[in-house]
């Protein structure tokens, strides 16, 4: 899509400003807010950066470690090309398998003029798996969003802080989060804006891994651990364990506090058993409160 094009989608979708929650206009270049006047446009990259102007005060000391902190920059100027889970067939069953799955799901439930918008979206992985006519990605990575448009053009990507979603309440109806919420740190906070922003009736589909059992702990071990150790000199087990600060067990009791109505399936054993299942399935649905 042009940028203009993206102006007019952007505010069809109900995009706000992340600073002051006000609406956004059209106007020569960018999209204005009508609240505090900040501008908001589509850099060279062709990602629209919606950060907030106030930056968090604290950043906490174990982020700072050594092997995170370089994992960080090998991830978005090398792996996000050529991730190793995704290298080869045999990782592909289980690394893009909720990729697969929720794509027919989504495929067969949104309506050709309804948007999806993906928080995570990383380098498009989810729009390998299907076409879509109106998609919207959010990630917190510049760089990685790059990406996300060189692979598809015609996705909005959007780069936001997570925390705060730019978009009116009760603005969207199909929203997705595939391997997201377990690196989420402020996971309370975030899921209080998904479903402030979700319709009525409107649908959060989520994949998680089942961190926290024996099955992804080994495949950690066996694959991903050895081969960022032999690479990169990284010891995966120290950046992993700040990657992913929330186990499965936490995503699921923090799904149900804010969602009445959550559905899930483990893989690819459906015995609700993490040690056995690689990850974990299913969709929240943002039901009336009696």
């Amino acid at each position: 899509m042009s940028e203009e094009e993206e102006k007019d989608f952007l505010i069809r979708t109900g995009i706000n400003c992340i600073d002051c929650g006000g609406a956004l206009k059209k106007a020569p270049n960018c999209l204005k807010c009508n609240k505090c006047k900040r501008k908001y446009s589509r850099n060279k990259l062709k990602v629209w950066d919606f950060t907030p102007k106030q930056k968090p005060a604290i950043y906490l000391d174990f982020y700072k470690n050594e092997d995170y902190q370089k994992w960080t920059k090998v991830f978005e100027e090398q792996e996000i090309y050529d991730w190793s889970i995704y290298n080869s067939k045999f990782k592909r069953v289980f690394s893009k398998a909720g990729h697969r799955i929720l794509g027919r799901r989504i495929k067969r439930s949104i309506k050709d003029d309804e948007t999806l918008v993906e928080i995570g979206a990383g380098g498009g992985a989810l729009l390998d798996e299907f076409k879509i006519n109106n998609y919207l990605g959010l990630d917190t990575s510049m760089k990685v969003l790059a990406v996300l448009k060189k692979r598809h053009p015609n996705a909005t990507a959007i780069c936001v802080s997570g925390r705060k979603l730019p978009f009116q309440s009760s603005s969207i109806i199909h929203l997705v989060s595939l391997h997201t919420l377990e690196h989420i740190y402020h996971l309370a906070e975030h899921l209080q804006e998904v479903k402030r922003i979700l319709k009525q009736n409107g649908k959060f589909y989520f994949v998680i891994p089942t961190e926290g059992g024996w099955a992804f702990y080994l495949g950690r071990l066996l694959f991903t651990g050895p081969h960022v150790r032999r690479k990169y000199k990284i010891n995966a087990h120290e950046v992993m364990a700040r990657e992913h600060i929330n186990d499965a067990r936490r995503v699921l009791k923090f799904l149900r506090f804010y969602f009445s109505s959550v559905k899930k399936t483990f893989w690819p054993i459906s015995i609700p058993i993490l040690s056995i299942n690689v990850m974990i399935y299913g969709f929240c649905k943002n039901k009336k409160e009696t």
